[in-house]
């Protein structure tokens, strides 16, 4: 293949990220040298449908607005055609009664209500004794695929999104993977009131922090006639708070940034979408 033919840019943040974007490719491609002064980026190659794609990962343990504004900045040079730049990963929900977002599930950022759809904190501002104000937001994604989107929702809402049996097809294949990309289950599905201060790192929640409601919110199952993972359409938030806050947090959100993402309707997402 041509630098010319890859049209698609996918970046990732995280490794786990980076090995999912690679499963999903139907066809991959050989990596070949990138004659440019300017990249510092390592290439993955491949094809998903008709879209030839390169997807890119962060540098190792580098994350943060300037390793966005550095991996992009490098892979626009190295190829001058890509017209869609992706950035797909792990991200935050803030449940709500319009979205009860669930572990697993998809939010695929889009406009909402004339505004913009990546929502940045640091465009946001505390007002004493209020609700956070928002106050900008980033320009929304292109025409061409906002209707893409309508198309893809609607195809989804008449015949399901297939994501479960693609994510099986994946494990079938691939089957060391299982043990850390399969869905973990509903039973590890755990929303804590946004009060609640976890103890203990991450990965011992299950462990250390309580398992009564309250703090623990326990939540209704979902109708069966519903796909797993369910998709959900609005605006993501982008933040620059990769990790645990001690005073009032849920999974590294400060309490009072998580309440206006309850309020907003958004997901949150660290570190990237902000510089994209």
């Amino acid at each position: 293949m041509r630098r010319q033919d890859y049209t698609v840019g996918w970046i990732c943040a995280l490794q786990m990220e980076y090995v999912a974007a690679w499963e999903l490719l139907e066809e991959e491609h050989s990596s070949s040298p990138i004659d440019s002064p300017y990249n510092d980026n390592n290439y993955t190659f491949g094809r998903i449908g008709d879209h030839h794609i390169v997807i890119v990962c962060f540098p190792k343990g580098r994350y943060g607005i300037t390793s966005v504004v550095s991996v992009t900045k490098d892979m626009l040079l190295s190829f001058e055609f890509i017209r869609i730049g992706l950035m797909i990963g792990i991200g935050e929900g803030a449940p709500s009664g319009k979205h009860s977002i669930r572990l697993g599930d998809v939010v695929i950022d889009c406009l909402m209500k004339k505004k913009g759809s990546v929502v940045p904190y640091n465009f946001d501002k505390a007002v004493q004794n209020r609700e956070f104000e928002r106050t900008g937001s980033l320009n929304s994604p292109p025409t061409v695929l906002l209707t893409s989107l309508t198309k893809l929702s609607a195809d989804h809402e008449r015949k399901g999104n297939h994501i479960a049996q693609s994510v099986r097809l994946i494990m079938t294949k691939n089957p060391r993977l299982r043990e850390k990309y399969q869905h973990a289950g509903a039973k590890h599905d755990r929303l804590y009131e946004s009060s609640y201060i976890h103890r203990g790192g991450d990965d011992k929640c299950e462990i250390d922090c309580d398992n009564i409601s309250p703090p623990l919110v326990r939540r209704p199952w979902r109708e069966l006639d519903l796909d797993e993972p369910v998709m959900h359409y609005g605006p993501v938030a982008s933040a620059l708070f990769p990790r645990r806050w001690a005073n009032g947090s849920i999974s590294g959100t400060p309490f009072h940034k998580w309440r206006f993402c309850l309020v907003q309707g958004l997901c949150t997402r660290y570190l990237r979408n902000s510089a994209i």
